[in-house]
């Protein structure tokens, strides 16, 4: 929750300080090329963080709903 405070905050003054953030797109934004680029370059770090996340959430996920049966031992 105080992450995403954090950012709001960061956002707002982005917006009124010029030069903060690039508002002109590149020629190829958005090209696949481009977001694989960016994702195994300059966010390689947050991606594996991201996927290792989901993997533990899916995880969890059946974990929590897997039923055990009546007989079973522990």
């Amino acid at each position: 929750a105080i992450i995403l405070v954090i950012e709001g905050i960061y956002l707002m003054i982005a917006q009124k300080a010029p030069g903060i953030i690039n508002n002109n797109p590149s020629e190829d934004f958005g090209s696949p090329q481009a977001i694989g680029d960016m994702l195994f370059t300059d966010y390689l770090l947050p991606f594996e963080a991201t996927s290792i996340l989901l993997l533990v959430a899916m995880v969890g996920a059946i974990v929590l709903t897997v039923k055990k049966k009546k007989g079973a031992q522990k």
